[in-house]
């Protein structure tokens, strides 16, 4: 899978925070499980309508105290995961995350996850949808004998959210700017 890098080059007009992740969230169990940020996704069957609103999403967890009241917010409206040549809506720019690299929860301490570049399930997670990143992908990197796609190759999506050199009939998401260093690709993306 792609991560993104320091490197990024994009206008906040470019960005949508809108959606949330439609993902199975039982299956984050620690910060290596997240999904990482850098992945194409694309609008769900539960997209943007009118009427939604800021959801209650439910009380803080398994943590129950006697009066007490936990409140949490999200968004109804969601994204998936891209899959193989499939329409993109954009690429994430945050983790979605439950726990840090300390197994602590994030939903307990909203400045660790803002410092970890991550969100929380329920939360939008910021969208972009064209600029210049520095991705580390070893699958792409690894193609043409390990000197990757070469500079100027046309991107679409892959499977499960990630990166794949264009072949006919797939939707075009972007190109590559040069060719790869190590595992390190410049993509120009665009939607």
């Amino acid at each position: 899978m792609a991560t993104l890098r320091p490197f990024r080059d994009y206008d906040e007009k470019d960005v949508i925070n809108l959606y949330a992740l439609n993902y199975d969230y039982s299956t984050i169990t620690s910060w290596d499980t997240r999904v990482a940020h850098g992945r194409l996704v694309k609008l769900s069957t539960e997209c943007w309508k009118n009427d939604h609103e800021i959801d209650m999403i439910g009380h803080a967890g398994d943590m129950h105290i006697t009066g007490t009241v936990h409140q949490r917010y999200g968004v109804k409206s969601k994204v998936d995961l891209a899959g193989a040549a499939e329409a993109v809506l954009g690429m994430t720019l945050n983790h979605v995350a439950k726990l840090d690299e300390n197994g602590e929860q994030l939903k307990f301490n909203p400045r660790k996850a803002s410092e970890l570049e991550a969100v929380i399930e329920g939360q939008p997670v910021p969208i972009v949808t064209r600029g210049l990143f520095l991705i580390e992908d070893a699958a792409l990197a690894a193609l043409n004998s390990g000197a990757g796609p070469d500079a100027g190759s046309d991107l679409t999506s892959g499977a499960d959210g990630g990166l794949a050199v264009w072949t006919s009939g797939d939707p075009v998401i972007g190109k590559t700017l040069g060719q790869a260093a190590g595992d390190l690709i410049l993509i120009k993306l665009e939607l």
